[in-house]
């Protein structure tokens, strides 16, 4: 049966992305360690072969396991400030609703999520691996960050998603594309500013074209 694991894993496709066979992968080498075990149970109540066999073959199989610490050698380490002690996530926590949904141009680790801050999108993985469909509010996010949109639709937008705010950390973030130079961003003022992370507030872009309302 674990053998049947490996040969699924790499013959089928079995999520949007070939990499979470991976699991399959994992379950694989549990079921095989758990069949040497049993193996060399029976081997060892039987001839004095046998149990030389045995013996050659554990530290062979336990050595083998050196090549997973490659991973662990090669690994990186990163230091995150915290985010709820810093001036922004002060800032987020003392000015915005505890509810309040922010547009997010960083997905891991963005200060918005960590001071406890809703998302309008994650890091695609774990969204769509637990099944949610998240392609709309991707394609949405062009439309966010057009070069060229009128504010009425932009804001027809940004209240039909309900969102609140949109943060922009330095640089590009997760996104495909420059948002800084956006009709939003050269249009508009931040409602606040520090170190090149920008907070735009929905109702305060769209305050004209609610007044008009």
């Amino acid at each position: 049966m674990a053998t049947g694991l490996f040969v699924i894993a790499n013959l089928f496709q079995l999520s949007t992305d070939m990499i979470n066979n991976h699991k399959l992968i994992n379950f694989f080498q549990l079921g095989m360690a758990v069949s040497l075990g049993v193996l060399f149970s029976r081997l060892w109540s039987q001839s004095l072969i046998a149990k030389l066999f045995v013996i050659l073959l554990v530290p062979l199989l336990t050595l083998s396991g050196v090549i997973d610490a490659s991973a662990i050698i090669h690994d990186r380490q990163a230091m995150l400030p915290d985010a709820v002690g810093s001036e922004l996530g002060e800032w987020i926590i003392k000015n915005t609703a505890a509810d309040s949904v922010f547009v997010t141009s960083q997905y891991i680790y963005n200060p918005v999520s960590l001071v406890g801050r809703k998302t309008y999108l994650d890091y695609g993985y774990f969204a769509w691996s637990m099944g949610y469909q998240d392609r709309p509010r991707r394609e949405n996010l062009i439309k966010m960050f057009a070069d060229e949109i009128d504010q009425k639709s932009w804001c027809d937008l940004m209240n039909q998603e309900r969102i609140d705010y949109v943060f922009l950390s330095a640089g590009n973030g997760d996104l495909e594309f420059e948002p800084r130079n956006s009709w939003l961003v050269r249009s508009n003022s931040a409602v606040y500013a520090i170190e090149d992370n920008l907070v735009y507030s929905v109702k305060e872009v769209c305050s004209s074209v609610n007044d008009q309302l």
